[in-house]
């Protein structure tokens, strides 16, 4: 019964976000028609404000993020449906979708459901990118996919692959919200077991390797108790004490690593390291602007911004890839500089219900995929 009224109301949200007027899907986003009470004061320090540049582009999960994150625009406000419109229509979700459902047929023609290395990389790749694009763990893809993962995990916590896709095997699992699931638990727990006596993870030459503790550190960064365990601390002291190391002999070396924003590949997710997911994990840590190192991070992502308004590597050649960078660097600027919490009037709806309701994806219906992956991967209360 709880099901069919969960569906319910995933249904009622869709078919509102469907309702959205035509003329209201192709109005230009304008940033002087947004009405918000977020302290948004810090732009006023940037050298020049991208916002309204970001929201005359075709780029919708930019769209969306200054919208929803930003601005914090309630659900049901015209310019928050109209982006989430964009968002769910948008051919790199779709496709992923579709791409991920392709996968997981393969996947289960395999015997016992096994998955190469191609496989798993290739799983956890669009897991990320379908993250960023606000898919969550109750969509039957989904499920299917994260299904087939915890199958691969050995009986110590672990999966039989590299250090290094393990972590991130384990971080997008945190990522999609499976803590306290039984599984989920054996993984963070293997993992912090494998903490090196310098305070780091993995192997560069004679210590920790910087970016895959700081990989670590954001995997640990989604879960609520983990996060403040002194083991977690120890790892950002190492990155602390490590500010501008080379990291001979690790996955990524060299002092420019520290101020690069992205990999030169194409993948919206592949923030590499440096001072800017520093900022990104340790503010998920409990960080803020008050802290003197994250003061003098901010200000030195601050002063790299470009003169047309976006921040970029210059190896970056995509237009919708510096889009995207920028909206990350926009991300984690507010999250620091705007810290007023403020109070929300919520429009109270039929049954009790309230505008505050998060928006919602389409949710396939219930099916032998999810029984099957409850009965596997039953969540289990603490």
């Amino acid at each position: 019964m709880k099901n069919n009224i969960e569906e319910t109301k995933q249904d009622e949200q869709v078919t509102e976000i469907e309702q959205v007027d035509n003329q209201e899907i192709i109005k230009k986003l304008d940033v002087n028609d947004i009405i918000t009470d977020r302290n948004l004061d810090w732009i006023n320090q940037l050298k020049v404000n991208p916002i309204q540049k970001l929201m005359d582009c075709k780029n919708s999960l930019a769209h969306y993020k200054i919208v929803n994150q930003l601005f914090q625009l309630l659900p049901d406000e015209k310019l928050n449906k109209k982006a989430l419109y964009e968002l769910r229509n948008d051919f790199h979700r779709v496709g992923n979708l579709k791409l991920l459902d392709e996968l997981n047929a393969t996947i289960e023609n395999n015997p016992d459901n096994k998955t190469s290395v191609y496989e798993i990389i290739t799983l956890v790749k669009i897991l990320g990118e379908l993250y960023d694009y606000f898919c969550h763990n109750r969509m039957a893809t989904i499920k299917t996919t994260f299904l087939f993962i915890f199958k691969q995990q050995n009986e110590n916590g672990g999966f039989p692959y590299s250090f290094y896709l393990n972590v991130s095997i384990i971080e997008i699992i945190l990522k999609y919200n499976y803590e306290k699931n039984k599984y989920a638990e054996k993984a963070i727990r293997w993992l912090i077991r494998n903490q090196n006596s310098d305070g780091g993870w993995g192997k560069a030459k004679d210590k920790s390797d910087i970016w895959i503790t700081l990989k670590v550190l954001n995997a640990c960064s989604y879960h609520s108790i983990m996060k403040n365990r002194k083991k977690i601390f120890k790892g950002v002291d190492f990155i602390l004490n490590n500010y501008l190391d080379e990291n001979k002999g690790g996955i990524l070396y060299g002092q420019n690593v520290w101020n690069d924003f992205s990999n030169k590949h194409f993948n919206k997710d592949a923030f590499r390291g440096g001072i800017l997911k520093i900022l990104e994990v340790f503010n998920r840590l409990g960080y803020t602007k008050d802290d003197k190192t994250m003061n003098e991070y901010l200000h030195k992502i601050i002063k790299k911004q470009k003169n047309n308004g976006y921040w970029y590597d210059e190896n970056i050649t995509t237009q919708y890839h510096k889009e995207l960078i920028t909206v990350k660097v926009l991300e984690i600027l507010n999250n620091y500089f705007s810290n007023k919490k403020v109070v929300k009037k919520y429009k109270i709806k039929a049954g009790g219900r309230t505008s505050a309701k998060k928006p919602l994806f389409l949710t396939e219906k219930r099916n032998e995929t999810d029984e099957k992956l409850e009965e596997y991967l039953s969540n289990e209360e603490e």
